[in-house]
């Protein structure tokens, strides 16, 4: 079935007789829908898609008043309440008004009433393209009726892009309508649009609230009388120069903000720089040269490596590090750390343990059932790691198990050094 057979059908299916071309836009559209959208650009005769733009100009708007918006969101179509109508809390339409979401608006007079046609920024996607809606007032500023190419069907009529072009053309009414003829126009009091959202400093960004945009701009048009371009308006807006605060000023204003009991929006980053992040790690001494060394060179650099830690940073390394896992401090400090068994003669590592036991389950698959924690490591000091290695060697060389050994650790280092000056080791006692 071609275009024209599909075009004729729609005509046939639909309850609206109109003898019009329409775009490709409605043609697309479900039936009830699309006998809507028919019934809408009837009152121009003509589908506001198709419209040549250069047909458009952004001075041919119609004089929108708050009344019409009224009868239009609130009375006709209850996009919003009469309470959020009336204080301006409807927040999302008025914001991107006022936030410069509205990339253009033109308009032109056909069938004797006003199109505008108007692109809205995406509130969500700021990356997105533009979303395109069309208005249709009478001469005299009455909403007929609007439309969003943007937003789904059942809510083409009354989504904010569409309320937020009828506050638009609210305010470019105000404005004309202080103007005399004689007068330079003032589209510059309307809100820019803003062409990329970029990131900028806390100090940058402008956390004015859309209400508050909302009374600059009304303060601004009752004020035309006295302003005649931008270049005047900045003049008269200057403001003296505010000196730049002392650090002991910013410090008692910093302390001031922590001591109030309100929730901020920026902080004070001295606060949360804690004084363990100072003191040396080991992967500090981490160097791409040595990776080109060998395992004697390796050593040898090592041995010339002098880390002096004193007992104030040891002592602010355990404070800023007690809540362990809950605190980045731990991470940066930690090494391998061990747990006590009450009731066993012996500590066991959680890291290794961990480790083996992954390395377990990836070898030996989804069937492996577990391990029993050995008691491979007694000693308390590590200083005391050379010794334990040499008393497990020894065990095995005399065909012990070692780790069914439990060590006399304080005769440990008096028995090896017998065993050096004998030439001949022995088994390290036990208890």
């Amino acid at each position: 079935m071609d275009s024209k057979e599909k075009e004729k059908e729609a005509q046939n299916k639909s309850r609206v007789d109109y003898s019009f071309p329409i775009s490709e836009y409605a043609k697309q559209l479900d039936f009830p829908v699309r006998d809507r959208y028919l019934q809408k650009i009837a009152a121009i005769g003509i589908d506001p898609v198709l419209v040549e733009g250069k047909d458009f100009k952004p001075d041919c708007l119609p004089p929108v008043e708050s009344t019409d918006i009224l009868w239009y969101l609130v009375l006709e179509t209850s996009f919003y309440t009469q309470e959020q109508f009336k204080a301006f809390r409807s927040p999302e339409a008025y914001n991107q008004m006022v936030s410069g979401f509205i990339a253009s608006v033109q308009g032109h007079i056909i069938a004797d009433k006003f199109l505008v046609l108007a692109k809205v920024r995406h509130s969500q996607h700021m990356n997105d393209s533009l979303i395109s809606c069309w208005v249709i007032t009478e001469r005299e500023g009455t909403i007929l009726f609007a439309h969003c190419l943007g937003c789904k069907a059942g809510l083409a009529e009354t989504c904010s892009h569409i309320a937020s072009v009828l506050f638009y053309l609210e305010a470019w009414t105000k404005i004309n309508g202080r103007l005399a003829c004689t007068q330079v126009k003032c589209s510059w009091l309307l809100p820019t649009y803003v062409k990329q959202v970029e990131y900028e400093k806390v100090r940058e960004i402008n956390f004015t609230s859309a209400r508050k945009m909302k009374n600059d701009l009304d303060a601004k048009i009752e004020n035309l009388s006295n302003v005649s371009s931008p270049d005047n308006s900045a003049k008269g807006n200057v403001s003296k120069e505010i000196p730049v605060p002392s650090k002991p000023e910013m410090d008692t204003f910093y302390a001031k903000l922590s001591k109030s009991s309100n929730k901020p929006i920026a902080l004070y980053a001295d606060s949360y720089i804690l004084k363990s992040r100072c003191v040396p790690t080991i992967s500090d001494l981490f160097d791409k040269k040595y990776l080109a060394l060998s395992y004697p060179e390796l050593l040898k650099a090592c041995q010339e490596v002098d880390i002096e830690i004193t007992k104030e940073q040891i002592l602010q390394v355990e404070r800023d590090t007690v809540a362990q896992a809950k605190g980045n401090s731990f991470f940066r400090h930690r090494a391998v750390t061990q747990r006590h068994f009450p009731d066993k003669d012996h500590w066991e590592a959680p890291v290794i343990s961990k480790e083996l036991k992954e390395l377990v389950e990836a070898l030996l698959g989804p069937n492996f059932q577990g391990i029993s924690n050995i008691p491979v490591q007694q000693q308390m000091n590590v200083s005391d790691c050379g010794v334990f290695a040499i008393a497990f060697a020894t065990c095995l060389v005399y065909g012990q198990n070692p780790c069914n050994v439990i060590f006399d650790i304080p005769r440990m280092r008096q028995h090896l050094h017998r065993c050096l000056r004998a030439g001949m080791m022995q088994l390290f006692p036990t208890t």
